[in-house]
């Protein structure tokens, strides 16, 4: 043990040795106990630096989480850690294994920890990993209601041992009966005839499962069809249904075409009509209408006036005489 933390306080941390130490303390006991007392033995300063080394951080995150060692043991290493809390909270690997350490303590301890963080909460906000420890310790909580929290944590403490412990039991009674069965199974081989009532009982025990593993695979498989059936139907209720949309659609469209024609027909005929009629009414003006030349002979044969001025003349008196009689 002196010599490993000789080892390790004066040469830098390996990935490889570091991964295999992780996997040495996940040894169940007392295969791992050499190795924990070892990592509790090193002097704190070398505990620093692997908190805050990022291969060296894993094995005491994995050893404060899932070794097996006792729990006493890991109490002692976190209680020479707490009045480092501070410098390993404003640090990205130290501030997970501050937190690792909070879950793994007691109350007690947690109470140290927390206590030690809320000192320095003013200077731990201003940095990013650290405001993620206070939140995560619930230092806040601590500040303000320490009875509340205490009970709290001690509730929780307390339900973790009775699930503990009711794990346990469940194991060593499943580890029981496992033996009284492999020692009746035994008892059994030596008594019974090879070819006798035990293998009868197990044939028909077999082909009984056989028989419902079989029943079960065909309720499966008419579940599934009947499944396939009801989408099959609900697709072709959905197909029908488009189709009939897009048969209303189109025919909506071709009745408003056609509306369409037929208006526009009639208003191409009415227009038709119209042009027709302007032009009729147009050549009946013009033929009611007279040329000057023609207006103009006519009135020299009327007045027998050779001369143009005379007719001009004789034009200008005419128009006089109809406004008198007008």
């Amino acid at each position: 043990e002196g010599a490993l933390a000789e080892s390790v306080s004066e040469k830098q941390f390996h990935v490889a040795g570091c991964a295999l130490l992780q996997d040495l303390l996940k040894l169940e006991e007392p295969h791992s106990t050499l190795y924990a007392n070892s990592l509790v033995n090193l002097d704190t300063a070398t505990l620093v630096r692997m908190a805050q080394s990022p291969s060296a951080s894993h094995v005491l995150d994995t050893w404060l989480m899932d070794g097996p060692c006792s729990i006493p043991l890991k109490q002692k290493l976190i209680r020479r850690m707490c009045p480092h809390v501070v410098e390993l909270a404003k640090t990205r690997f130290g501030s997970r294994c501050v937190e690792n350490m909070y879950k793994a303590s007691s109350v007690k301890v947690k109470g140290d920890i927390a206590a030690a963080l809320s000192d320095e909460t003013k200077q731990l906000e201003q940095n990013f990993f650290a405001r993620m420890t206070l939140r995560n310790c619930r230092v806040l909580d601590y500040t303000r209601q320490q009875e509340e929290w205490r009970q709290k944590h001690e509730a929780g403490d307390n339900r973790r041992k009775m699930f503990q412990s009711i794990l346990e039991d469940g194991n060593d009674k499943a580890e029981d009966r496992m033996d009284a069965t492999e020692d009746a199974g035994g008892v059994g081989e030596q008594h019974e005839p090879e070819g006798g009532a035990g293998d009868a009982d197990e044939r028909t025990a077999d082909a009984a499962g056989e028989d419902e593993a079989e029943a079960r695979r065909r309720r499966r498989k008419e579940r599934k069809m009947k499944r396939e059936r009801d989408g099959k139907s609900v697709d072709d209720d959905a197909k029908r249904e488009r189709k009939r949309r897009k048969k209303e659609k189109k025919e909506k469209n071709r009745g408003d075409r056609e509306t369409e024609q037929d208006t526009g027909g009639e208003a191409a005929g009415s227009k038709k009509k119209e042009k027709k009629r302007k032009r009729e009414a147009g050549a009946e003006n013009g033929s009611k209408k007279k040329t000057r030349k023609e207006a103009v002979e006519d009135v020299g044969a009327d007045t027998g006036a050779d001369d143009l001025g005379d007719i001009l003349r004789a034009i200008e008196e005419t128009k006089r005489a109809k406004k008198r009689r007008h």
